[in-house]
């Protein structure tokens, strides 16, 4: 399963690549688990009763291994 990360900083999604952010969610980049947990305990300093700064969610719409 892929995830997205969405900047709560900057409104939108991580871009493919990385590069920025998109507000649309379908031209969102897929990020594997590893590397949206690594990217979201990187970036996340809130401090306690903060919003922390990304947020990683399922790529629920993607098709599933067993339905391609």
């Amino acid at each position: 399963m892929n995830w997205l990360i969405w900047s709560n900083q900057h409104q939108g999604w991580w871009a493919p690549l990385e590069l920025g952010y998109v507000k649309e969610r379908d031209k969102a980049g897929r990020f594997t688990i590893e590397r949206a947990t690594e990217i979201c305990v990187k970036t996340n300093c809130c401090l306690l009763g903060e919003s922390p700064n990304e947020a990683m969610c399922p790529d629920w719409d993607a098709p599933r291994k067993d339905e391609e």
